[in-house]
């Protein structure tokens, strides 16, 4: 996760808003601060609960 993320709106590709994240470094995806800006930014971009993406490193 970045130290800031800006979630868009769909056309044409405007800010909805912009979140600067207060982790340290290395982020651990366990941690609960990192699970609740994870969970904001998923209601954010998709307008309601996280859903499943599965992805690597």
């Amino acid at each position: 996760m970045a130290d800031r993320v800006m979630v868009m709106l769909p056309s044409p590709g405007r800010i909805h808003c912009e979140l600067e994240i207060r982790l340290s470094h290395p982020r651990v995806r366990s941690e609960s601060l990192f699970v609740d800006y994870k969970r904001r930014i998923f209601r954010e971009f998709f307008g309601g609960e996280e859903r499943w993406i599965e992805y690597s490193i």
